[in-house]
């Protein structure tokens, strides 16, 4: 009867072991599961089985196709025209003919003293099959409309520390400088919108390099240029 009983006792000692071993090699398989926070789409996926990982090192990119981001720099001098929900016109390359009708989602605190400009986050939708990160895009924001403005050739725009002017040609055919100040570019487009004393109908030179105000020259049309600035 002893005997029985000892061996019951290292039988349920043996099952107990084992079931210990189990609950060790499950906790060690859950290390090998990766969990995400948000549904979502893999689109980077460096590692495979059997691939040595140094902690800290990603082995999977996942992205939200809920919400869709682009990174817009935009000059300082329109930090007090942009705003969170602000209308914005997205067209991401090789989509020329599809502009996405996006808005502004964030706007940076911190302006990059360097280039002078701010990050400011767009959002607009795009279908989760054509999502590719790091793709670049041009993105249009409407920040106000300008009244009194000239388009000009941006090769006609020169700048001497923080002004701008042009080099036009009055009526009596002698080149004058003309201060004036670009509100409006793309970088889709030759042509800049500016304000200042320019008068309608005056011509302005677009190689001015060798040219001092009162010279007098004989104007010549250049071809015309398309595009528009926005």
């Amino acid at each position: 009867m002893r005997a029985a009983v000892a061996d019951v006792g290292a039988a349920q000692s043996k099952a107990e072991a084992a079931k210990a071993d189990v609950q060790f090699q499950e906790f060690n398989l859950s290390e090998t599961k990766l969990f995400t926070y948000l549904p979502g789409v893999v689109v980077n996926l460096p590692k495979r089985p059997g691939d040595a990982i140094v902690p800290g090192e990603p082995v999977v990119t996942v992205a939200d196709p809920r919400v869709t981001m682009v990174d817009a720099f935009v000059d300082q001098r329109f930090s007090g025209k942009l705003h969170t929900g602000q209308p914005a016109t997205v067209i991401v390359r090789g989509r020329d003919s599809q502009p996405f009708q996006g808005h502004v989602l964030r706007i940076s605190p911190q302006a990059d003293s360097g280039t002078e400009e701010m990050t400011v986050e767009v959002a607009f939708p795009l279908p989760p099959k054509e999502l590719e990160i790091g793709q670049w895009a041009d993105v249009y924001i409407d920040v106000g409309k300008a009244k009194d403005a000239m388009v000009v050739p941006n090769a006609a725009v020169m700048q001497m520390g923080n002004k701008h002017f042009v080099l036009a040609v009055g009526t009596d055919r002698k080149v004058k400088r003309v201060e004036v100040e670009p509100i409006a570019s793309s970088p889709r487009s030759p042509l800049v919108a500016v304000q200042g004393d320019l008068k309608p109908g005056e011509q302005v030179i677009l190689k001015p390099i060798g040219l001092k105000p009162g010279e007098k020259v004989r104007a010549q049309a250049a071809s015309p240029l398309k595009g528009d600035a926005t």
